[in-house]
């Protein structure tokens, strides 16, 4: 067990993420014998209450333990496109336009991204569709986001580029 200071001096990227993986593994001793514990005492709990805790527990959930370890992805264990390049965004960006176009371009309309981590594929789906003005005024983005870190590093993300978002 590593204690969570103990990692915050290492510069060295397989060091860092040793590291950080051994607190993770702490973490997910602890996260089970809580479950372990409330099952004990409550009896069964559902499929969804697992879940919650496995991806949002606050000291060992999936993506609790990554934001503190630099953001997912640090070991690994997946990469996804806005990560390689805003293109994809971008191209999203355009879709949108198309698709609230043929809509008939109702303003306000909602913009809702689901689990947008640091909101990178909508800041870059934003610099495509703030360059038609129409749009961009009428598209209201909300972003469904529950680990508090990513929620700021999403509005800092938007604000950037002159747009914002509500959680």
């Amino acid at each position: 067990v590593v204690p969570a200071d103990d990692c915050a001096g290492l510069v060295a990227d397989p060091a860092r993420r040793a590291c950080a993986q051994a607190r993770v593994s702490a973490d997910r001793a602890s996260l089970k014998q809580r479950l372990i514990a409330q099952i004990a005492q409550d009896g069964p709990i559902t499929i969804a209450q697992f879940m919650q805790a496995a991806l949002y527990d606050p000291q060992a959930g999936y993506y609790a333990a990554h934001a503190r370890a630099d953001g997912p992805g640090v070991f690994g264990d997946f990469l996804t496109a806005p990560m390689v390049s805003q293109m994809f965004g971008e191209l999203i960006g355009a879709w949108i336009v198309h698709e609230w176009r043929a809509l008939g371009a109702p303003n306000p309309c909602r913009l809702i991204e689901l689990g947008p981590g640091e909101g990178v594929l909508m800041a870059d789906a934003w610099r495509a569709i703030r360059t038609q003005p129409d749009a961009a005024a009428a598209l209201d983005i909300h972003c469904v986001e529950i680990n508090p870190a990513l929620r700021r590093a999403q509005t800092e993300n938007l604000a950037a580029l002159g747009a914002s978002c509500t959680n």
